[in-house]
Order: structure tokens, then sequence, then C-alpha cells
């Protein structure tokens, strides 16, 4: 059984189809045999966020285009930094992906503009086994040229399934 991510675009798919391959029942992926090589047209999309100690997450890798759509480098920058208010939203869906650990697929689009992502965040371990970072991608069809003035994204319905064993959760997060 593989999750089916409703209209994933080809970089996602890519991207997806690589940590698949990677995934066996009962773990994730180690995050070092994660080979950028295998998923090449996902690669400017992709990124990869650390769980800290102080409760937040850092950007350890970006692509070209997360760069280019925040409009500077973000590596270094905490999800807080990067994506303000929305931290409030996001940061408890990526908890959700590293203490289940979970599967999240999401769209979201602009209120007033045609800017829209589509989001895949997956778990990676560490060598021992523990889960403190996420590896994802983020497709979006215009670039945030204009964040300062944009609305905030209305998020579409976000998909999750259990990384241990691929089962959708029944009515989203867990204790929602």
């Amino acid at each position: 059984m593989c999750p089916q991510l409703p209209t994933a675009s080809a970089p996602v798919l890519a991207l997806f189809e690589h940590w698949m391959s990677l995934w066996s029942p009962g773990t994730v992926p180690l995050r070092r045999r994660i080979d950028p090589t295998a998923f090449p047209t996902a690669l400017p999309h992709s990124w990869i966020y650390r769980y800290e100690a102080d409760g937040d997450f850092r950007c350890v890798l970006a692509g070209e285009m997360i760069n280019a759509a925040w409009g500077r480098s973000i590596k270094g920058m905490t999800s807080r930094e990067i994506i303000g208010d929305d931290h409030e939203e996001a940061h408890p869906r990526w908890l959700t992906v590293i203490n289940r650990p979970a599967i999240l697929y999401l769209t979201q689009s602009e209120l007033r503009m045609p800017k829209k992502s589509e989001r895949l965040v997956l778990p990676v371990a560490e060598h021992d086994g523990s889960i403190r970072a996420v590896l994802g991608i983020s497709c979006y069809t215009t670039l945030f040229e204009e964040r300062a003035e944009s609305p905030r994204a209305r998020p579409g319905t976000p998909h999750f399934w259990d990384a241990l064993t691929l089962a959708p959760f029944e009515g989203g997060l867990p204790g929602a």
C-alpha cells in the first residue's frame, strides 16, 4: 500500500518515489541514504529542516527555487524567521511529521493572488534511528515577488499518512 498523493506534480512525485524506495515497514529512511541525484527535477524545490533543542526547525538545505521564492538564501534560518505568522499553523504539522512520524501533503493558495503551492513533508531518521529532521519539497506556481503585500495563504486540506505503516490518518491530525 502506497499513499496516493492528490494532484501531485512530477517533482513532488520524484522526491516521494525516492523516499519510498528507501522505506521499509516500521521505519523511515535514513537521512544519509537520501541521494539527491535520484530526484534531479525535484532538487531545486527541495529542502531539509532539522528540529532544534529550542523547539524550532532550522533550515539546513534549500534548493534554488526555494531561495528564490523567499527572495534570499534561507539556509541557517529558523522556520519562525522564514514564514513569520504562518509559523503557528505550520509548526504543529511538522511536529506531527517527526513525532508520529507522518507523511504530510498539502496544497495552498493565496486569497487574492494566483500564487499556489504544493508541499510534501517527509520524516528522515538520523543514524541512531531518531527522527529530528524533515525532508520536503515546495513547488510554487509563482514566486513570492510581492510577499509583503500578499495576503496570508489559505491552506487546502492537509493529507496525513503514518510513515511507519503508510496508513492514512483517520480525521487528520491525531487528537484534533
